[in-house]
């Protein structure tokens, strides 16, 4: 790949993934991890966070969504809080739904399920 496609493949997987939604809307844990955060919205870097499942990562450029989790802040070194991925998806059959075909509640499209459980 030439490096205008690697750019234009990261931009595409950063669009998927990371949705702070609105602007003026800052994830909770952005106070926690600012360069983390400052580098998962900009064009460059290639850390990703998807805010539904709490999720960091580095995007795998290889035309899907695939990303390598991370598990500790790469510019601190701090751990970061565990991903609920699987608690997400459980929660989401629980109100008996399926993440991939149903229309989801609102709280499901952003951090504000995991938030309002003190998760």
């Amino acid at each position: 790949m030439t490096d205008d496609a690697d750019n234009v493949a990261l931009l595409n997987v950063k669009e998927d993934f990371t949705d702070f939604g609105p602007a003026s809307a800052p994830s909770a844990l952005e106070s926690e991890f600012p360069e983390l955060f400052e580098r998962a919205r900009d064009d460059e870097t290639a850390v990703t966070y998807h805010p539904k499942t709490r999720q960091f990562g580095i995007p795998v450029l290889d035309g899907g969504g695939s990303f390598i989790a991370i598990r500790h802040d790469p510019w601190s070194g701090r751990p970061l809080p565990a991903d609920l991925r699987d608690r997400y998806f459980a929660e989401i059959e629980a109100l008996g739904l399926d993440a991939a075909e149903d229309d989801l509640p609102e709280e499901f499209l952003s951090e504000n399920w995991w938030l309002e459980r003190g998760l």
